[in-house]
């Protein structure tokens, strides 16, 4: 600011004393100065010193019109001058008058020559050239004045009239033009402008819409803009009317009409702009009609932002209404169901178990979406580690096939796996993720398959010098395009929107595979041709384990490889003391049940600070600790423990499973580390090794103490009306229910491991023990299922176990029956009848509140059964054995299921002496319940 104030004033002042000193020399010139010598030499040197010094700062601005005026007059002025110029260094000249050269080239004798160096601080960048013809001054008089009236008269003209001259010079160069001012003024927008005459025709262009178009200003005025470029409308469409045109021809403004430009960028790229287009009337001073102003606003970054936007919440709104679907449909299932159990409107055992099986079945495909989101965002985040394990990759495979066969038989395709080659019988790899990806692989597969089949085929191969495991999944379904081949591997994303409509799903598990693929060293790639199908196609590192060898899959079956790794079920624990902390009552109660049934004592605490306080002061084997607690959460009450000098071990109970959570759960002085939901077998494995110093628990040996504790379904084969029988019909009537209670075992442990060759297998020792104890609708039922079976036509069922049931309930019933009437009573043994009671858990007092009521309830029933029988009203009696049915399975006493089945079926059919009968059974269960006693203070 100091500078641009100074920098004129100074200016001003140079030239006034530069005026000034032309002004003395023209007088001296003019011999009006006093004192005048007549001293040729010494005079011209003055002169062109001062001539010098005057021209000086002109020339240093630049000026050089100012200079030639100057030079000019001095020599028009000045008779004795014939010449002057300044020339540089190199010989050019800035400024001369007319014929120099031809002076200054002269003789000396003809001429008289001065230069004088004009200096730029101490460097010579310049000189004056003065041709003087020789003489000397003639001193002359004008008007009769006296030398000094004539001086000041002159100086004081001369002064006045250069100053008015040097003034306008300089007021010119600090005010520029109009036309200067607004080219500059329009150079400092951000928008690119354009201002367009009357004609249509670009009058002035900003600097910055010529960078944003890579043009120059010289090239594009007095030229039309629409011819120059070539615009488009949104989306490359043809423009119909420019904005500057219906400008002028509406006269009204345009705001923010959109159009394209195709620029080829410095790279050589061709980009293509996006701008709004603002236009305004502009009048033209004096003249006819309105010119127009256009902004050019380049709005291609937030456009290609916006759609990038919508794209991505498309996507989310996409992937939200498919989690939506996805969590209802198990959520129904589960609320549902478990609103109709609590109304107590199950009518049986078998119709409790499918509805509790299907809301575990739905809680676990929830888990199964709350995995896939948690995954995803841990390998988003680059947190998802790897951890290898010595594996068989015929196992990994073969357990994703047990999984998913009974889907594809569901669908009628076939599903096989082919193992070319030989294999690592073991590997090092995470086994947990291969399997997590081949299991979505073929999952994928299945749903997409209407028919035909899915195969499963490894081998192992040399990819770019490395040994490979290479997995091909093929399908024969409905294939895809090449564009959606080229989305389906993106988060939330599926093959187009129909999919999930048509095969539901969350459009995750491709995402996921492909990023554990990647972890693993390659990549999952897939080919497919619509109507076709596909296959997926990837590849893993692969990393023999220690002292592995390379067998066929025929070998590996061969040495029973399947069944390694299979662990124990454990039913039991020994009987230690376990402190379980937790916030949630039902969590408790649920985990207390769990460890209370294995043999163990528990004691609850609802928070770590009472957690705390227990622990110190009780002697506990385990403290089971959830870390997400009101008061005092579970990390600070182990660290807590800890400092205090507690050394029992302590696990913590979390449902934080992402990576990182077991090492903070071990920071705060964790031992171990147990998930939530908690799974029963999870929970008894992990709590193994932490009471094996104790005593361990008894196991069962007896086959009748097995199923009885496995199902309470196989009570209902058991004969209640045997009557007084001889030693060798009790010894082999025994024998004979210890063999069907043991196939019924091996039934139920198969199914419940789905694995058909099993399951066949005890099907034909059912089929055997049928044949031989002469049960024919027994034998007839296995032969019936081992068909369907043979022919693949169905998935292993509950059904099934319920055929067998029936078939031997009904004839062992009807035929032990007959055979007593035929026996010979030789030795008379009296056989009890062992007491009914119920399987809830009696020590909690809720449960032995309902087996009470149940109690006071039933005797009221059997007397409306008794009444009903003698008015022979089977309406009636058909409802009472459906309540008692239901009622009974209720509240644990399964043996009613029978005798109410029977009885209902009876009822209904009009058959007065069988439901006698069934009243009769009933009223032997009812006097057989054994209630257990009331804790003193709820009978006080």
């Amino acid at each position: 600011m100091l500078v641009s104030w100074l920098t004129p004033k100074i200016q001003l002042t140079f030239g006034l004393v530069t005026i000034v000193l032309v002004v003395m020399v023209f007088a001296s010139w003019l011999n009006l100065l006093p004192a005048h010598q007549n001293a040729d030499g010494e005079a011209r040197g003055r002169l062109c010193d001062a001539v010098a010094v005057s021209i000086l700062g002109p020339l240093k601005n630049g000026q050089r019109f100012e200079v030639q005026s100057i030079i000019s007059q001095i020599a028009d002025r000045n008779t004795e001058i014939n010449s002057i110029a300044v020339r540089t260094k190199t010989g050019k000249l800035v400024a001369s008058t007319q014929s120099h050269e031809k002076f200054w080239t002269a003789d000396e004798g003809s001429i008289q020559k001065f230069s004088v160096p004009l200096l730029d601080g101490h460097r010579h960048w310049a000189q004056m050239e003065f041709a003087f013809i020789p003489g000397a001054f003639v001193e002359k008089n004008y008007l009769g004045l006296s030398n000094f009236s004539r001086l000041l008269v002159f100086v004081s003209t001369s002064i006045g009239i250069f100053f008015m001259v040097y003034l306008g010079a300089m007021l010119k160069s600090l005010a520029p033009s109009k036309s200067q001012n607004v080219r500059k003024t329009l150079d400092i927008l951000t928008e690119g402008l354009l201002v367009i005459n009357v004609k249509g025709r670009i009058a002035i262009v900003n600097q910055v819409f010529c960078t944003m178009t890579g043009s120059k200003q010289e090239s594009l005025r007095h030229k039309f803009p629409h011819e120059v470029f070539d615009w488009k409308g949104p989306s490359g469409s043809p423009v119909e009317e420019y904005p500057w045109v219906r400008c002028a021809r509406t006269e009204q403004n345009v705001v923010k009409q959109e159009l394209t430009l195709d620029v080829v960028s410095e790279n050589g790229l061709v980009e293509s702009l996006v701008f709004h287009v603002n236009c305004g009337l502009v009048k033209p001073g004096a003249g006819k009609g309105y010119g127009v102003m256009a902004t050019f606003e380049n709005v291609t970054e937030l456009e290609n932002s916006k759609q990038a936007a919508q794209v991505a919440n498309q996507a989310k709104s996409d992937f939200l209404a498919n989690m939506s679907h996805e969590i209802r449909t198990p959520m129904n299932a589960i609320l549902g169901f478990t609103e109709w159990l609590q109304r107590g409107l199950a009518t049986s055992p078998a119709e409790q178990q499918e509805y509790l099986s299907t809301i575990h079945s739905s809680g676990k495909h929830l888990m199964e979406l709350i995995n896939d989101i948690l995954d995803l965002s841990k390998v988003e985040a680059g947190r998802m580690e790897l951890s290898a394990i010595e594996c068989s990759p015929f196992k990994v495979v073969e357990d994703v096939v047990n999984v998913l066969k009974g889907k594809a038989q569901e669908k009628n395709i076939g599903l096989r796996t082919e193992f070319v080659g030989q294999l690592p019988n073991n590997i090092m790899i995470d086994d947990v993720r291969l399997r997590q990806v081949i299991t979505n692989l073929v999952g994928n597969s299945i749903k997409f398959t209407s028919e035909g089949e899915v195969a499963i085929v490894v081998e192992q191969k040399k990819i770019n010098d490395k040994s490979k495991l290479v997995f091909e999944i093929c399908d024969t379904g409905i294939g895809m395009s090449e564009e959606q081949q080229a989305k389906i591997f993106e988060p939330f994303v599926q093959a187009d929107s129909s999919v999930t409509r048509n095969f539901g799903g969350t459009g995750l598990g491709l995402a996921i595979s492909k990023r554990i693929v990647q972890s693993m060293g390659g990549q999952l790639s897939v080919t497919s041709k619509p109507g076709k199908g596909s296959v997926f196609s990837f590849e893993a590192d692969l990393e023999p384990a220690a002292n592995s060898e390379l067998i066929t899959h025929t070998q590996y079956r061969s040495q029973g490889k399947e069944a390694q790794g299979t662990h124990r079920q454990i039913t039991s624990l020994p009987a230690g003391n376990v402190l379980l902390v937790d916030d949630g009552k039902a969590n408790r109660k649920l985990i207390s049940l769990i460890l209370k049934k294995a043999g163990c004592s528990i004691v609850e605490a609802e928070n770590g600070k009472i957690a705390c306080e227990k622990a110190l002061a009780g002697d506990f084997d385990v403290v089971l600790m959830d870390m997400q607690m009101p008061v005092m959460d579970g990390y600070q009450a182990t660290s807590e423990l800890r400092r205090a000098g507690y050394k029992k071990t302590i696990i913590a109970l979390t449902a934080n499973t992402m990576l990182g959570d077991k090492e903070k759960c071990r920071d705060a002085g964790c031992d171990d580390f147990i998930p939530k939901p908690v799974e029963i077998d999870s929970l008894l494995r992990t709590l193994v090794p932490y009471l094996s110093h104790l005593p361990q628990p008894k196991h069962v040996t007896s086959v009748s103490e097995f199923t009885a504790a496995a199902n309470p379904r196989f009570e209902e084969l058991t004969v209640a009306d045997e009557p007084v029988l001889t030693a060798s019909q009790v010894e082999s009537n025994t024998s004979s229910e210890a063999s069907l209670h043991e196939n019924l075992v091996e039934l139920e442990k198969a199914f419940a491991r789905n694995n058909v060759r099993e399951f066949a297998q005890a099907i034909c020792d059912m089929n055997s023990f049928a044949v031989a104890v002469n049960n024919q609708q027994c034998a007839k039922e296995c032969e019936n299922i081992l068909q369907e079976i043979a022919l693949d036509r169905s998935a292993l069922e509950g059904s099934m176990i319920d055929r067998i049931l029936d078939s031997v309930q009904a004839v062992s019933s009807s035929a032990s029956h007959d055979e007593i009437k035929q026996v010979q009573v030789t030795e008379s043994i009296v056989v009890a009848e062992p007491p009914i009671r119920s399987s809830l858990p009696l020590d909690e007092f809720e449960f032995l509140e309902i087996l009470y009521e149940f109690s006071n309830t039933v005797n009221a029933k059997y007397e409306q059964m008794e009444q009903c029988v003698q008015k022979q009203d089977f309406v009636e009696l058909s409802n009472l054995a459906h309540w008692l049915k239901g009622a009974g399975g209720t509240c644990g006493y399964s043996e009613f299921f029978t005798p109410t089945r029977e009885m209902e079926k009876a009822a209904k059919a009009g058959q007065i002496e069988v439901v006698k009968t069934h009243v009769a059974e009933i009223k032997n269960l009812i006097d057989r319940i054994e209630l257990p006693a009331l804790p003193e203070s709820a009978s006080s």
